[in-house]
């Protein structure tokens, strides 16, 4: 496992004057997954992932 996928990156981006947070875990070239919650979830409860 390298240090990229253990280190997540927090971002923001702003949709329609909504500031939305996300998190980027593991390595840009790897395939891409998005996973949301709602209200009483959290993104590390996801964490890990195989």
């Amino acid at each position: 496992m390298t240090n990229s996928m253990c280190s997540p990156r927090d971002n923001f981006v702003v949709i329609n004057q909504l500031k939305l947070h996300y998190i980027e875990w593991g390595s840009e070239t790897s395939d891409k997954v998005l996973l949301l919650h709602g209200l009483t979830g959290c993104a590390t409860s996801r964490a890990p992932l195989p």
